[in-house]
C-alpha cells in the first residue's frame, strides 16, 4: 500500500449544491465558479477494473460531499475533477452538484429583500398558526376543525411531491403570491366554519404548503449566494446570517398570533365550566365525553373581530409581497423535472440511504405536533381554564421555543448533536407519561403553562437540529430526502388527525410514546453508523490510498 498526496485548485471561490431547507424546504442551487461546468466523464477509463473504478469515484464522492458540508472549495474542485477522470460524475447521482454562476435580480438589495420575505411571512403565518391552535376548541362540533386540519396535511403529501415541478411552471415570487392568497381564502373561510367551506379552503392551503416552503428556502439561497458573491463573504456564513435572518422574524409569528387570539377572546364573556372536570378533561377526554360541550364559546362577533384582524395580517404580507418583493428566476430549468422524478426519488432514496430506518422518529415530531395543537388546546387548556387562554399558553410554548432554538444553535458547536436529541428526547418522554396520569383543573393554570414551556424547549431542539441532521448525513440527496421527510410528516400528521375523533386522548399520548422510543432508538442506530463513517473519512481526507504491487 502507498499513499500519496491529491492536488488541490485554488480556481473557485465559492461553492454550490442544491438543498432541500428546513420545514419542507425548497431545493436549493449554490454557485462554485463562472468558469465551468461538471460533466460526465468518459466511460472509457480502461486502466482501472470497473469495481475499483466505482469504489475510487465513491471515495471522491464522499469527500466532495464533506467539503461542501465544510464549505472548503479547493477540496472540492480537486475531488471533481478525479471523478471526471474516473468515471460516473456527480451527475449520476440524484442531486446536481453545478458549477456556474447566475446573475441575481436581487444583487444590492440581498438583506432588504431577505428582510421583506420574512415579515410577508411573519403576517401571514401570525394569523395561520393562531387560526391552527383554536381550530380543535373553536370548530369542535363534529370534529370540523380537527377534520379541517387532517385535510390539510393530506392535500400537502401530494404538493411536497410536486413542489419542483410546480415552481418550475410557475416561478417563485408568483408561487409565494398565489399561495398567500390561499391563506386569505382560508382565514376568510372561518367566518363561516362549515364542511362546505372549511375542507375546501383547507385543500388549498394544502395544496401551496410544499411549493410556498420551497419558495422561502430558494429565494434566502439566491439571496445569501448573491451577498456571498458579492462580497466575497464564505458561503456557509452567508446562508446562515440570511436563513438566521429570517427565522428570527418568522417565530415571533407564534407569538404575535396567540397573544392576539387571546387578548381579543377575553373581551368576550364566558359562562364558567359547570360539573366536575375530572370527568371530561386531560387524559379522560375521549370522543364520547361531554368535552366540546363543556367548551364555552366566545361571543360571535369577538370571533369575526379576531378573525377580521387575521384577514389584515393576510392581506399586509401580500401587499408587501406584490410591491417589495423582487423577482427572481427559479433555480429549476423547465422540463427538468417530471412529477414521475419527483415520486420516484422517494423509493431511490430509502432503499440506498438510511433515512428508511429515520421515518419512525420523523412520524413522531408530526404525532407530537397534532397532540401539542390539537389535543392540548382542547383537552389540556380550554377544557380546564377556558379557550381565552389558549392564545396565552401558546404564546409561552412559542417563546420557549424560540429561546431554545437561539441558545442550542449556539450551543452545538461546544455539544454534540446526539446528546441534545437525547435529553430531549428523555425530557418529552417524561412530558407524556405526565399527561397519562393528569387531569388539569382550573387550579393547575401554574402547572399547565409550565408543561407548555418545557415542551417547547425539547421542540426547539428538533428544529435546530432535524435538518441539519438529514443535510449532514444525505448530502448527495439532499433534495430527496427533504422531501421524503416532510412528506412522511404529513402522512402521520394526517393518520393522528384520522384516529383522533374515535380513540381517547389517553391512547393518543401511548402511541406517541411508543413512536417516540422506537425513532429515538432508530435515531442513534443512525448516528452510530454516521460517526462510525465520519471518523473514516475524516482519517482519509486528503489522502488517496492505492494498491502496487
Amino acid at each position: 500500500m502507498s499513499i500519496t498526496r491529491e492536488g488541490s485548485s485554488s480556481a473557485c471561490k465559492t461553492h454550490s449544491m442544491e438543498e432541500d431547507g428546513s420545514d419542507g424546504q425548497p431545493p436549493r442551487e449554490d454557485s462554485l465558479c463562472s468558469h465551468s461546468t461538471v460533466s460526465p466523464a468518459s466511460q472509457g477509463d480502461g486502466d482501472l477494473a470497473n469495481s475499483d473504478r466505482e469504489d475510487r469515484v465513491d471515495n471522491h464522492h464522499d469527500k466532495v460531499n464533506a467539503a461542501l458540508i465544510a464549505g472548503d472549495p479547493e477540496d472540492i474542485v480537486s475531488h471533481v475533477k478525479e471523478i471526471e477522470n474516473r468515471g460516473p460524475t456527480l451527475l449520476s447521482g440524484s442531486d446536481t452538484v453545478k458549477v456556474k454562476i447566475k446573475q441575481s435580480a436581487v444583487a444590492g438589495n440581498e438583506t432588504k429583500n431577505a428582510v421583506f420575505l420574512s415579515i410577508s411571512f411573519l403576517s401571514v403565518f401570525t394569523s395561520y398558526m393562531a387560526i391552527q391552535n383554536l381550530q380543535g376548541s373553536l370548530n369542535d362540533e363534529e370534529s370540523l376543525g380537527v377534520i379541517s386540519l387532517g385535510v390539510l396535511y393530506g392535500a400537502s403529501i401530494l404538493s411536497g411531491i410536486l413542489a419542483p415541478l410546480i415552481v418550475t411552471q410557475l416561478g417563485v415570487k408568483r408561487v409565494i403570491l398565489y399561495s398567500f392568497i390561499g391563506h386569505l381564502i382560508y382565514t376568510a373561510s372561518n367566518f363561516y366554519p362549515s364542511f362546505a367551506t372549511l375542507i375546501p379552503s383547507s385543500v388549498i392551503i394544502g395544496i401551496v404548503t410544499g411549493p410556498l416552503w420551497s419558495c422561502q428556502g430558494i429565494y434566502m439561497t439566491v439571496c445569501a449566494v448573491s451577498y456571498s458573491q458579492r462580497t466575497g463573504t464564505q458561503m456557509y456564513a452567508s446562508l446562515s446570517r440570511f436563513n438566521g435572518i429570517f427565522w428570527a422574524v418568522f417565530d415571533l409569528s407564534n407569538i404575535i398570533g396567540n397573544l392576539v387570539s387571546s387578548f381579543v377572546l377575553y373581551q368576550s364573556e364566558y359562562n364558567v365550566t359547570s360539573g366536575n372536570t375530572s370527568d371530561f378533561c386531560g387524559v379522560n377526554d375521549c370522543p364520547d365525553s361531554e368535552t366540546q360541550d363543556k367548551i364555552a364559546d366566545p361571543e360571535l362577533y369577538i370571533v369575526y373581530i379576531l378573525l377580521s384582524i387575521f384577514l389584515v395580517f393576510v392581506a399586509t404580507g401580500i401587499g408587501i409581497v406584490i410591491m417589495f418583493l423582487s423577482p427572481i428566476e427559479s433555480q429549476f430549468q423547465r422540463g427538468d423535472i417530471s412529477a414521475k422524478d419527483s415520486f420516484l426519488s422517494w423509493f431511490k432514496v430509502l432503499q440506498k440511504t438510511d433515512m428508511k430506518y429515520l421515518i419512525p422518529f420523523t412520524c413522531y415530531l408530526s404525532i407530537a405536533e397534532e397532540v401539542c395543537f390539537v389535543e392540548v388546546t382542547k383537552s389540556y387548556i380550554s377544557c380546564p381554564i377556558g379557550i381565552e387562554n389558549v392564545g396565552y399558553v401558546m404564546m409561552v410554548y412559542g417563546i420557549s421555543t424560540s429561546l431554545s432554538s437561539f441558545v442550542l444553535s449556539r450551543v452545538t458547536k461546544y455539544t454534540k448533536r446526539h446528546i441534545l436529541c437525547g435529553v430531549a428526547g428523555m425530557e418529552q418522554l417524561a412530558i407524556f407519561i405526565w399527561m397519562c396520569h393528569w387531569v388539569p383543573t382550573e387550579k393547575d393554570t401554574a402547572i399547565i403553562y409550565a408543561l407548555l414551556a418545557a415542551w417547547g424547549l425539547g421542540d426547539g431542539v428538533w428544529k435546530t437540529q432535524i435538518n441539519a441532521l438529514l443535510g449532514e448525513h444525505f448530502p448527495r440527496y439532499l433534495n430527496s430526502v427533504f422531501a421524503v421527510s416532510e412528506g412522511f410528516k404529513s402522512i402521520a400528521f394526517t393518520a393522528a388527525i384520522g384516529y383522533s375523533s374515535v380513540v381517547c386522548v389517553y391512547t393518543k399520548v401511548i402511541i406517541t410514546i411508543c413512536f417516540l422510543s422506537v425513532g429515538l432508538l432508530l435515531y442513534y442506530f443512525v448516528e452510530v453508523r454516521f460517526i462510525r463513517k465520519q471518523k473514516y473519512l475524516k482519517n482519509d481526507k486528503t489522502t488517496e490510498i492505492t494498491e502496487t504491487d
